[in-house]
Formats: structure tokens, C-alpha cells, sequence
């Protein structure tokens, strides 16, 4: 999973002089339960937040929150380079259990070349119950019955909807409803599950 990423940076200062800059970077995109043989001389575990004796993906779980994101950890940084690190900020992606959907960003800055170092949770609305408002501003609109189709290993998206009041329909049924309401390939009806609210008595 881990990669390199190259881009372009750039900066451009209008006061008290104009001063503007642009060139060419590669950060190191790293899973932090399987960091490649090639970057681990230059991947140290001190040039990152948190105490270097504990494992860095449960101190950014532990920044992040406690409804932090439960699947992998993966970290786009610079790595060091000649025996030096220069990183002025690198990003930790925390991703649901499924290994694709992230979850939050938690966005590391260190003040080069004196080393302090903040950590910031985007988006910091996560938790803050946006989701659960939208499904109760639908409800008020109508007074039917609302249904929803996702994933079936979307388990944290199944989770939410279970907490706000959907209950899973049985299998022969969501077959029904996933040809009567949408229009979607085979495969996917196969890999998917639908919830209700109020629930359906199968």
C-alpha cells in the first residue's frame, strides 16, 4: 500500500516584500502497520509526534478522538533524507475498518528548525452528530418510510444507521427492494444491504 508521491509546491508572499517561490516535491505515502524495507532507514518513528516508545498509529488514534476510526493508519511525510528530516507538516489518514473509506485526517505541523509540534484533527466536525441531524431534517419531511442501501461490509455505515433508528431488512427482501428501487447491477445487490426506518416486519 505504501508509495511515493511527487507534486509541486508553491508559496507567494505580497508584503512587506514580494517574494514567491514553486518547485518539485516527493513525500512518502506509508502504511503504518507495514512500512517497506526500503524506507526504514529513513522513516524513524522520533521525527513524529508522541512519545517514541509507543506506537505512532495509537498516539494519532488517541489525538483523534475516542470514536477515532478503527481500520488501517497511513501517514504521507517527508522521509529523511542524508541523515536529516525536514517536515514541516505531514497528514495521517485514519481509515474505517473497511481500508478504504477515511474516516478523519489528523495534520501534524512542526515549527522548523525549532521542533514544536500541533497536531489538528480535520474535519473537526467529526462526531459532532451532522450526520444524525441530515437523517432527522429528512425524516421531517416526509412521513414515509425511509430506506437505504450500502455495502455489506460497510459496518460502520451500518452501525450509524442502526443508532438512528434503521433496522437491516432480511436478504430475500433487500433483493426486492434493490430491483424495485434502484438500478443497480446484480453483483452489487448480491454485496449489498438495505435498512429501514420505521423497519419492515419481515
Amino acid at each position: 500500500m505504501s508509495a511515493f508521491y511527487e507534486g509541486t509546491v508553491q508559496h507567494r508572499r505580497l508584503a512587506v516584500r514580494e517574494h514567491a517561490f514553486r518547485h518539485r516535491i516527493s513525500m512518502a505515502y506509508i502504511d503504518l502497520d507495514d512500512v517497506p524495507a526500503l524506507l526504514r532507514r529513513r522513516f524513524r518513528r522520533s521525527d513524529h509526534i508522541g512519545d517514541p516508545e509507543r506506537p505512532l498509529r495509537e498516539v494519532v488514534r488517541e489525538i483523534a478522538g475516542p470514536d477515532a476510526p478503527r481500520g488501517p493508519v497511513r501517514l504521507l511525510t517527508n522521509v529523511r533524507t542524508l541523515g536529516h528530516c525536514f517536515n514541516p507538516v505531514c497528514f495521517y489518514y485514519l481509515f474505517e475498518e473497511d481500508g478504504e473509506t477515511v474516516g478523519a485526517v489528523v495534520a501534524e505541523v512542526t515549527n522548523t528548525p525549532w521542533g514544536d509540534r500541533h497536531a489538528y484533527v480535520l474535519p473537526g466536525n467529526q462526531g459532532a452528530g451532522i450526520g444524525r441531524h441530515l437523517l432527522e431534517h429528512l425524516r421531517a419531511l416526509s412521513a414515509r418510510r425511509m430506506l437505504v442501501g450500502t455495502w455489506a461490509a460497510a459496518e460502520w455505515a451500518i452501525r450509524f444507521y442502526r443508532r438512528n433508528g434503521f433496522e437491516q431488512v432480511s436478504p430475500e427482501r433487500k433483493t426486492v427492494l434493490l430491483q424495485t428501487y434502484w438500478n443497480i447491477p446484480e453483483r452489487q445487490i448480491e454485496t449489498s444491504v438495505v435498512l429501514a426506518n420505521p423497519p419492515l416486519g419481515d
